[in-house]
């Protein structure tokens, strides 16, 4: 009777350890569930940098609109300072956009604001970026301020690494959390850590394209948007042309394309669609991003490369915003400006060099009782030699450059506005100069090939861009894109009922095998479009769109009611190319333009 009690009372022990056991396993999966939904969502929606200040003086904190930024494009920051003084002050913030902490590009930019006494200003300044952040590498901002009372210091503003960033409104920060936290094609676990998602007011940015700059999504309520005025309105459009995605929720709609003016998207859906967009981002991203210093070239089977790699996933590091509709820049234009070596002419000189300062130097001008003008004739053919080596390579590589530059152009329909899209690279020379100007509210961004760049530094500011965007004696190439005020268009002048279409453009450039697409999807062409002239336009065979167009549009973004056509003359127009360091010799300008033609207006 006494050993079945006993049994008993160890039966119950062991059913109390599981149970405790049990809860215990549930508290911490209760947990781990709390950590992965902050994970998707985290409490603070941007990074905040408090400067260390003296009270008395000064209080200074920089808030960004964005926990990621991946470099390319704009950082927007607001500055907001807090004068206690009982007179005006002046301060100066730096920023500098760095790719990893110890080598890679880093671009400097600075602003300086003043205050009135015993008052307070805010100001929303936007950091310039250099370069896409690689996978594999740390990206991050560093701010840094300066004036009365501040003690010195700043902080780091939106790390990254290569992830889609989406922007919501408060409204609807809860809905999209829900969706990502309880999202079934790989748990809210896989999709949490490679997302950024932040919060972000639109009523409290600038009616400015570069606020969304670092953005991949923006979500919103459709009535939140018909809700904003007119000019931040615009701004969505104009950063959904340079390659955005707005996301109009609609909860219980079906998902759907609300339209695509330029090379972004606006779709209307609920945040489970924008969830799984976000997933489809993140796998477009994990292909076409090649890991950090993995090296791109080389010569082997499977499309040319040493490890195999297709055409495209060669190109992959020359990809933009403006992908979707077209291929500026690839691999091949690449090739094609190396930079020559002249090594078997360096190691002659150096030879001939040793010879003169050795054997000639000591038997001729100065022999052995006149041994004392080695002190003499040493630096004297030394500074000789380096001067005849400096025109030698002056001689051979000439000074400034020389290049090719592809221009994409995308009329915005009723905006008055394109979306312009650039793509170059050049050879350079020996520089005398540098700087070059640039608007302030052009993205530029200089590419590596094998992800890489060293450590160089750049700047922008004041509508001057200086430091080593450019070279001597190397290959570069640079992106740019930019919207830029236009009221270019092409219309469909009126005609007989059953005619062919005829056309009108107001661009200041010839058009070359102008192509329309009608909205039966028929192709419609005509070989010169010139402006100010009504053109007819004729039936073109199938297959006319590719042979015109051939390994520069994508056919995936061919759209009804949108022409297609080389800039003619060199293609250089008013819109584009865009400039940028003027002792280049740009030998190749071709620019696509293209847009929806726009019915023709009233009297």
């Amino acid at each position: 009777m006494k050993a079945f009690e006993k049994w008993m009372r160890r039966r119950a022990a062991r059913r109390a350890a599981a149970d405790a056991a049990a809860a215990f396993f549930a508290r911490l999966s209760a947990g781990l569930a709390m950590v992965l939904l902050a994970g998707v969502a985290p409490a603070p929606a941007q990074d905040t940098v408090m400067v260390r200040t003296d009270g008395g003086v000064a209080k200074i904190s920089l808030e960004s609109a964005s926990r990621s930024w991946d470099g390319r494009g704009f950082l927007p920051v607001l500055v907001k300072i807090e004068n206690h003084m009982e007179r005006a002050g002046e301060w100066q913030v730096r920023f500098e956009a760095v790719e990893s902490s110890s080598h890679g590009v880093r671009t400097g930019s600075s602003g300086r604001f003043g205050v009135s006494a015993q008052s307070a200003g805010e100001s929303a300044v936007f950091v310039p970026g250099s370069k896409k952040s690689e996978r594999g590498a740390f990206f991050f901002t560093e701010a840094r301020a300066s004036g009365p009372g501040v003690a010195g210091g700043g902080g780091r503003l939106a790390a990254t690494g290569s992830v889609p960033v989406i922007a919501v409104t408060p409204a609807q920060e809860l809905a999209v959390r829900a969706a990502m936290a309880g999202y079934a094609g790989g748990g809210s676990a896989a999709l949490g850590a490679g997302i950024s998602l932040n919060t972000c007011a639109p009523e409290r940015w600038p009616a400015d394209w570069r606020v969304w700059s670092p953005f991949d999504f923006v979500a919103m309520g459709a009535d939140e948007f018909d809700a904003l005025d007119g000019a931040r309105r615009a701004a969505l459009r104009e950063w959904v042309a340079l390659g955005g995605t707005l996301w109009l929720v609609r909860e219980g709609g079906r998902t759907r394309r609300a339209g695509a003016p330029g090379t972004g998207f606006i779709m209307t859906g609920g945040a489970e669609s924008l969830v799984a967009a976000c997933r489809a981002k993140k796998a477009e991203l994990e292909k076409h991003t090649p890991h950090h210093g993995r090296r791109r070239h080389g010569g082997g089977p499977g499309g040319g490369d040493g490890s195999g790699e297709s055409a495209e996933e060669r190109d992959a590091w020359l990809r933009g915003p403006w992908s979707r509709l077209a291929t500026l820049l690839d691999n091949d234009d690449f090739e094609a400006w190396e930079v020559e070596r002249a090594t078997l002419l360096l190691v002659l000189f150096l030879i001939a060099f040793g010879i003169v300062v050795g054997p000639v130097n000591i038997y001729l001008f100065a022999p052995e009782r006149r041994r004392h003008r080695l002190f003499l004739t040493v630096p004297a053919l030394s500074v000789l030699a380096s001067a005849l080596l400096g025109a030698v390579i002056v001689l051979a590589d000439g000074f400034g450059g020389a290049g090719a530059r592809r221009a994409l152009v995308v009329l915005m329909p009723g905006e008055n506005k394109a979306a312009v899209f650039q793509q170059q690279v050049s050879r350079t020379g020996v520089l005398a100069g540098k700087a070059f100007a640039i608007e302030d509210d052009t993205a530029l961004s200089r590419e590596f090939r094998d992800g890489a760049a060293g450590s160089i530094r750049t700047g922008r500011g004041a509508g001057r861009a200086d430091g080593a965007w450019f070279e001597s004696r190397k290959r570069q190439v640079h992106s740019l894109w930019r919207i830029t005020p236009t009221r270019a268009r092409v219309e469909l002048a009126a005609g007989r009922a059953g005619a062919a279409p005829a056309v009108l453009s107001s661009l200041t450039a010839v058009l070359k095998n102008f192509t329309y697409i009608d909205g039966a999807g028929e192709a419609w062409g005509v070989e010169e479009l010139a402006p100010g002239r009504r053109t007819p336009l004729e039936k073109l065979i199938p297959g006319a769109l590719a042979a015109r167009f051939a390994r520069k549009l994508n056919p995936d973004g061919i759209e009804r009611g949108h022409f297609y056509a080389w800039g003619g003359a060199g293609g250089a127009g008013a819109l584009a190319p865009l400039d940028t360091l003027k002792s280049i010799r740009w030998q190749d300008d071709t620019v696509l333009y293209t847009g929806r033609v726009e019915e023709a207006r009233g009297p």
